[in-house]
């Protein structure tokens, strides 16, 4: 009868907290570094573009700002005068000798009072303006509106006019008189529905 042999095996089991091979690997940290170069240029680009956007935005508002607040200016503009229309009168039969008292030109008025009457043709400077006044007496005419007319060659010049509050009214008006190839004048008196109360025409020689 043969002997029996035994065969044993042994079986190494790791230590507790080890795991096979674990025990010889060994952590290793590795960066990559083009990535993060990639990353942090991109982030610059962002950074750089935001912050122009920024300022851009803050300019316009300033420069909108100040467009506002600039006063307007008014030298380029060109002021329109107004343009007078002379009434066309109309002929009225009226007693001019119960309501014109006294009409006339002169160069000098005193204390609300004509002095020496002109006649035409008027001789005035031609290196120094004149004034000529004219001066008018009204009589029957309160509550109505008249007005002076100055024309020149048929063209209205300047108009006064003139509310009438009493019974008796007297009513002064001045032009100046410029060298001008122009010399027929007229001063007249209408009414507001451009009725003809009386009128001078005259001439004027520039010396």
């Amino acid at each position: 009868m043969e002997d029996r042999k035994n065969i044993i095996i042994k079986v190494k089991y790791p230590t507790s907290g080890k795991t096979g091979s674990a025990a010889n690997l060994k952590v290793v940290d590795q960066w990559d570094f083009k990535r993060i170069g990639m990353v942090a240029g991109s982030l610059l680009v962002f950074l750089v573009v935001l912050l122009v956007f920024l300022f851009s935005g803050d300019d316009k508002s300033t420069e909108q700002s100040v467009k506002i607040a600039q006063p307007i200016s008014t030298e380029s503009k060109t002021v329109e005068k107004p343009v007078l229309k002379a009434i066309e009168p109309v002929a009225k039969d009226i007693d001019t000798s119960k309501t014109v008292l006294r009409s006339l030109l002169t160069f000098n008025i005193k204390d609300s009072e004509p002095q020496a009457p002109l006649t035409s043709p008027l001789h005035v400077s031609k290196t120094k303006p004149v004034s000529v006044f004219y001066f008018s007496e009204l009589n029957n005419m309160k509550g109505t509106t008249v007005y002076h007319e100055w024309l020149l060659e048929g063209e209205l010049i300047t108009r006064k006019k003139v509310n009438i509050s009493g019974d008796n009214w007297r009513i002064t008006s001045r032009q100046y008189l410029n060298d001008n190839i122009k010399n027929h004048w007229v001063v007249r008196i209408v009414d507001e529905k451009g009725h003809l109360i009386t009128q001078i025409p005259f001439q004027v020689i520039y010396e």
